[in-house]
């Protein structure tokens, strides 16, 4: 009996391996699996999840509710998987944890009628380059955009009255801020660890005692160093130049007028035949001031030009067709799942036959050894 244990435990064992080197495999493979379309109610709105865009949908009046952690919010089961989030205009606040840990998400826009975004609503959503904080928030949850890792640029507009702890921590690709509020306090660690912060600009009527000690801890640059600006009502112009290698208009100039502070602004860089610049495109955001950018073409080789075009051909396919392109790694981790479960079930059953062989060649052994020894014994007398 105590062999037979010893036998199962042994079988047991080497499953409990081979499970573990499946899931390996499966997360190596292509991690979570795409979430299928789904639809439900969060509060008095409701919400629905297209596979075929990876969009989150927000429909109805009022506010998104709370939640205590990312496994609580409505679309839970769905979260892994969005890239855009539509809102619509009548909703007024944005829940507590409403879009935490998003890894996928990049597309959002808040409607007008938003006055708070809640404690992490947004945190650790890694791909979310760009954000609109619309006019009409008052207040940025503790964490709110915390660990957003590719966030280049945050613009506060000058209704804004309060900065959480930690709202933008950890913003590692976080250059330019623009608090255009008269801001009331800025929490513990709001913008900690933010390397790559170049531009700061506070409204001129922050009072310096508002601002927690250890606010900019970690980051590039603090308060002492912010440009305070007077009015959020500033326009600016926008001018770009394109140019030769020595410095001779190439291309007509492009010229933007009446651009407000803290607006985006994208311009694409036009193809000339026979030549490269140096940005495919110009952008930013406007801090009260005019701005000139000039764009340098250098001349290629026949060769070269081939190369940048197929290059840029990619680029565009990857950019326009991602989720296309998503679906192919999806077949092939759930072949590739398949494959190993398969492996893996063959490998138990052939351990258990082989261990099961073993321990009864040990047992006939072990009853052979005693027959010889009870007659050798016997013998002796």
């Amino acid at each position: 009996m105590k062999k037979a244990n010893g036998t199962m435990k042994k079988i047991l064992g080497i499953a409990l391996v081979l499970i573990m080197v499946l899931s390996m495999a499966s997360c190596a493979a292509g991690g979570l699996p795409a979430a299928k379309d789904a639809e439900g109610e969060a509060g008095d709105l409701e919400w629905k999840y297209t596979k075929d865009d990876n969009t989150l949908t927000i429909i109805g009046e009022g506010e998104i509710p709370d939640s205590d952690s990312s496994e609580d919010v409505p679309w839970a089961e769905v979260r892994h998987s969005v890239k855009k989030v539509k809102i619509s205009d009548d909703v007024t606040y944005i829940g507590d944890y409403a879009f935490y840990y998003m890894p996928e998400l990049t597309d959002i826009d808040l409607p007008e009628g938003i006055t708070a975004i809640g404690d992490c609503a947004f945190a650790f959503c890694k791909k979310l380059d760009s954000f609109e904080v619309p006019l009409g928030v008052t207040s940025v949850g503790d964490s709110a955009f915390e660990g957003c890792a590719s966030l280049e640029a945050i613009m506060l507009p000058t209704t804004v009255t309060e900065l959480g702890e930690r709202a933008f921590a950890y913003c590692s690709s976080l250059e330019t801020a623009l608090i255009l509020g008269n801001v009331e306090s800025i929490g513990d660690w709001c913008f900690k660890n933010c390397s790559s912060l170049e531009k700061l600009t506070f409204n001129a009527g922050i009072v310096e005692d508002k601002i927690a000690d250890n606010a900019f801890e970690g980051a590039e640059m603090d308060y002492s160093s912010a440009k305070l600006t007077k009015s959020a009502d500033a326009k600016a112009t926008l001018t770009v130049n394109y140019v030769d290698e020595d410095g001779k208009a190439i291309e007509d100039t492009v010229v933007e007028e009446g651009l407000s502070y803290g607006e985006r602004y994208k311009v694409v860089s036009p193809k000339i035949e026979g030549y490269t610049a140096d940005r495919l495109t110009v952008s930013g955001m406007m801090e009260g001031e005019d701005i000139t950018v000039n764009v340098t073409y250098t001349k290629d080789a026949a060769e070269e030009e081939e190369t940048e075009t197929e290059s840029e051909a990619t680029t565009d396919t990857e950019t326009t067709d991602d989720g296309e392109q998503e679906e192919e790694p999806s077949k092939t981790m759930l072949i590739v799942s398949v494959v190993i479960l398969g492996v893996v079930i063959a490998a138990i059953v052939v351990a258990a036959i082989l261990l099961v062989r073993s321990d009864k060649k040990k047992t006939n052994q072990t009853v052979v050894k005693k027959d010889n020894t009870n007659k050798n014994g016997k013998r002796k007398k």
